[in-house]
């Protein structure tokens, strides 16, 4: 090994043939820990710290080799711009510096960059709105919320209203409200009725998630709408068997969605209180999916053939 990798003759073989000789030696650093691999590890870092002597082609295949991990940041900006920036971005290649001077040309690779970045600047941000990547937006709105980022995409939804940014937000909002400083210009924009129903989404959903240790306020709220009991179709997702009680005994109903996704989930205990409420009660027939949802399913398909028994037995 101190023949074939001292400096002088890797330099050598690396003129010849790059990738070969940094791939070469980088294999036998990889095998289990033994005097071989300790020589092996102890050549690679003596010639990753001769690198500066190779000519830039055998360099740059040693730093490949080694994912870029004992690369400057010069060395990794030069490489990204010479190689497969797929490979680089989606092998985590990168450093987080490296990924913020470069976020501008990352192009369709912009939603994996992100993935790997701690957080965006505001900038970034917009730069990522106006490329469209509205899934890498929703995705990163779950884990960054800073006022600035908010006010970036309140601004994109107000500017440019035929576009995504009004449905994002409108989500978001629905999930954690917004500040209060946020709120006024939309109030005063084409979207008011909109953003005030996703406001009293979010008020109706901690009045919900609070409920599950004290349902009193829920049942008071319920018996205050009179015979128009609704609850918006996001928020009786969350609902349990005791809440739903509650809903169906003020003459609240489930939306359809709502009940799939219940049945989706496998969800036993409200799927026998649906099936008895939502249908056997109010001669409701189950839709195409619905009915799909209760087949597929050994337990919920015999819990739905059990309660028609027991009905018709009854009106017999």
């Amino acid at each position: 090994m101190a023949v074939v990798y001292n400096p002088l003759s890797f330099l050598i073989w690396s003129l010849f043939a790059p990738e070969g000789a940094a791939r070469s030696l980088y294999e036998k650093t990889l095998g289990a820990n033994s005097p071989k691999q300790l020589v092996a590890e102890f050549y690679w870092d003596l010639i990753n710290w001769c690198r500066n002597l190779m000519p830039w082609k055998s360099r740059k295949a040693l730093l490949l080799e080694g994912r870029l991990k004992q690369a400057s940041f010069d060395e990794q900006l030069k490489i990204f711009h010479q190689s497969d920036t797929e490979l680089l971005i989606n092998e985590h290649m990168l450093s987080q510096e490296v990924l913020h001077h470069v976020f501008p040309d990352c192009g369709n690779l912009m939603p994996q960059a992100v993935k790997q970045m701690n957080e965006l600047t505001p900038d970034e941000f917009n730069l990522l709105m106006y490329r469209a990547h509205w899934n890498a937006v929703s995705d990163y709105l779950m884990q960054q919320r800073s006022e600035d980022i908010l006010r970036r995409l309140v601004d994109y939804a107000i500017n440019y209203p035929q576009g995504n940014a009004i449905g994002i937000l409108l989500w978001y909002i629905k999930r954690n409200s917004l500040p209060k400083r946020l709120i006024a210009p939309l109030i005063n924009s084409k979207f008011k009725d909109t953003v005030m129903e996703a406001l009293n989404s979010y008020g109706e959903r901690q009045i919900i998630l609070s409920a599950k240790e004290d349902a009193s306020l829920f049942e008071a709220i319920c018996k205050k709408m009179g015979e128009e009991v609704y609850v918006q179709k996001e928020n009786q997702r969350l609902f349990d068997e005791d809440l739903y009680k509650i809903y169906h005994v003020y003459g609240g109903k489930l939306d359809d969605d709502v009940i799939e996704y219940f049945l989706s989930k496998e969800n036993v205990g409200m799927a026998k209180l649906i099936f008895k409420w939502e249908f056997l009660k109010n001669n409701r027939e189950l839709n195409d999916l619905q009915l799909a949802l209760v087949s597929s399913s050994p337990v919920l398909a015999k819990e739905w053939l059990k309660l028609q028994t027991d009905d018709d037995a009854a009106a017999a």
